[in-house]
């Protein structure tokens, strides 16, 4: 059974003097779902998350929640943050120094007035829920940034809040506590039921948290997808250059054939034969210029003198070229390798072979490559 939808952007704009930050926003989230705002900085993602907040009124278009309107500036609407039940966790945290952790997440059901007993009963039950069932008496001064980040999602859902927001939750936090607070937050989701949303502009948080992406660019969508969906099947070359690394080279078309299959050249190298599926052409012409991708983990990079000595230098190498520039990352090598004909890629290398600078290299495709209008 399809879940309700519980909030809708209806033709949604926000306006900062001249400039038009939101345009035209329209989109649905369901119950229970958990959905990224995805863009770069400036795209109008944080604006967006607080006008659904109530801390930023939309100018044009209006917000429904729950199936009433909370936001309309031409039918004069507009219901407050404190009436929204929702609970917001911001970049900073916002944690009160002047309080300890059980004050801190007893705060909002103080000021709406919850009976002490009920209080500490729902305080309680949420530390345990979020780890810090021990630290309830921990001054907010003594935490650690994981910690604080914790109390600020428990003192947000201690009301039982029907929307959680979080505002680029994992941006101050090291590498190893991120990847550690994805999953639980994750699981506190999928324990909880809730519907969350949640801006980043990072994407490996968009991709594993995300039951479904809403990839913002100036202020405007570009693509609305699950995880999945928008990394293999991109819509627009910004979605394609945003989500993970994509290697593009120009060519032509040479040929199309009557089953749909077309053929590109890139100069220097052998043909490459795609199939319809894999283009975004609307007719394809001969002779037209365009661009081929493919992700950089389809890409099998060898250096030359292996691939020599094991006799197939014609056996479906695409491309061949140096490296201009090596890095050793720990798992892995990055790498800025430049191609015959002078282009440059940013390519990470496995450690099965030992690279060094100045390496002659050969790269195969391992996958049917994409064709784009150049």
């Amino acid at each position: 059974m399809a879940a309700n939808t519980i909030l809708k952007f209806d033709n949604v704009s926000k306006i900062f003097g001249k400039n038009k930050v939101v345009h035209n926003l329209s989109l649905e989230i369901k119950e229970g779902e958990l959905v990224a705002l995805l863009g770069p900085s400036g795209c109008g993602k944080t604006t967006s998350l607080r006008m659904i907040a109530g801390l930023e009124r939309c100018d044009e278009g209006e917000i429904i929640y729950q199936g009433e309107v909370i936001d309309s500036a031409q039918k004069r609407i507009f219901v407050p943050p404190s009436k929204r039940g929702m609970g917001m966790v911001f970049q900073s945290y916002a944690i009160w120094p002047h309080m300890n952790v059980f004050e801190n997440v007893a705060y909002p059901l103080q000021i709406r007035g919850v009976a002490k007993s009920k209080i500490k009963e729902e305080v309680k039950q949420i530390l345990e829920l979020v780890g810090l069932g021990e630290m309830a008496e921990r001054k907010s001064t003594q935490l650690s940034g994981g910690q604080q980040q914790r109390v600020a999602l428990a003192r947000s859902l201690v009301f039982h809040p029907h929307i959680l927001l979080l505002d680029e939750p994992f941006s101050n936090l090291d590498a190893k506590l991120r990847e550690q607070m994805r999953i639980e937050v994750k699981q506190l989701q999928q324990r909880l039921g809730i519907t969350i949303i949640f801006v980043t502009h990072d994407q490996v948080e968009a991709l594993s948290l995300a039951d479904r992406i809403i990839m913002l660019n100036k202020g405007s969508v570009e693509q609305i997808a699950t995880p999945k969906n928008m990394y293999d099947e991109p819509t627009t070359p910004f979605v394609r250059d945003f989500l993970g690394k994509t290697m593009i080279f120009g060519g032509k078309i040479v040929s199309v054939t009557p089953g749909g299959e077309i053929e590109v050249m890139r100069e220097g190298v052998n043909p490459i034969r795609l199939r319809t599926a894999k283009h975004y052409f609307h007719r394809p012409a001969v002779g037209e210029p365009c661009s081929i991708t493919t992700r950089a983990e389809d890409i099998t990079i060898e250096p030359v003198a292996v691939m020599r000595a094991r006799g197939d230098e014609a056996g479906g190498v695409v491309f061949q070229g140096k490296i201009e520039t090596l890095l050793f990352i720990g798992n892995q090598y990055e790498s800025v390798v430049a191609l015959n004909d002078g282009e440059r890629i940013h390519l990470y290398l496995p450690k099965t072979f030992d690279w060094h600078q100045g390496q002659e290299v050969a790269l195969r495709l391992d996958r049917e490559v994409t064709v784009w209008p150049a």
